[in-house]
């Protein structure tokens, strides 16, 4: 946008900023914009918006505007400036607000990393979102056996005991405060002895060395890390 150089508030000259921007969240993916007219004096043809560090702008002839398309968990900062009849512009009046929380999305990159007869080890990738993660949960279940439920606290981990030359149905999500995301699933069939079977494809994930834990009960377990931590599929190794 071209900016007109023009004193602010002298006669035909820029108008005097919006007053009393407010930003607020309505959705995870949408903000609304709010403010005053400038000054009493200040004739305004239209108003500016715009993201600052972000490809969106627009014009309104109204004191409001509705942001939509938005990333859920992230801040924005957001300004309007007035924009008089001859082009001049105001200085821009700026506020900035966080939108919503929503579930997070399924984990990525589910993978076996290798298995046994009584045993599957898989890893994941982080959910790909801004907002917090309160909890990663794991099921698997056979046409033999009963579904089971565990909390996972890593994103490589171990499922055992199974039963050998058994196929199982593996499928793992993130909630936190606004619900459970979609799962990740995969299937595999356990070994027909005690020897590991490592697949060909999931060989390069190993290319940084990691340490092999086992969870501790609930009441010891940290927490999930929040998303300012993160997880990285070599961070950890624990076992369920």
């Amino acid at each position: 946008m071209h900016v007109r150089h023009s004193p602010q508030g002298a006669a035909g000259g820029a108008p005097d900023k919006p007053k009393k921007l407010q930003v607020i969240p309505v959705t995870s993916s949408s903000i609304v914009v709010l403010w005053g007219k400038p000054s009493a004096d200040d004739e305004v043809d239209h108003y500016f918006v715009y993201m600052e560090n972000e490809d969106r702008e627009d014009t309104t002839d109204v004191r409001y505007f509705v942001w939509e398309g938005l990333t859920a968990c992230k801040n924005y900062t957001v300004g309007v400036r007035a924009v008089s009849a001859q082009g001049d512009v105001s200085e821009p009046a700026l506020g900035e607000a966080v939108t919503e929380i929503e579930a997070p999305p399924a984990p990525q990159n589910l993978h076996v990393v290798s298995f046994t007869s009584t045993s599957i080890m898989l890893t994941c990738d982080n959910p790909d979102t801004l907002c917090d993660i309160d909890r990663i949960s794991i099921t698997w279940a056979s046409q033999q056996s009963v579904r089971r439920e565990v909390q996972a606290h890593s994103n490589i981990l171990t499922i055992s005991p199974l039963m050998p030359n058994t196929t199982y149905n593996i499928t793992i999500a993130a909630s936190n405060c606004a619900g459970v995301g979609p799962v990740a699933s995969i299937t595999q069939t356990t070994a027909s002895d005690s020897l590991p079977v490592m697949p060909r494809m999931i060989n390069s994930i190993f290319s940084q060395p990691a340490a092999h834990h086992r969870i501790s009960s609930p009441k010891e377990s940290a927490p999930l890390p929040s998303r300012s931590a993160g997880l990285h599929p070599t961070q950890t190794l624990c076992t369920i």
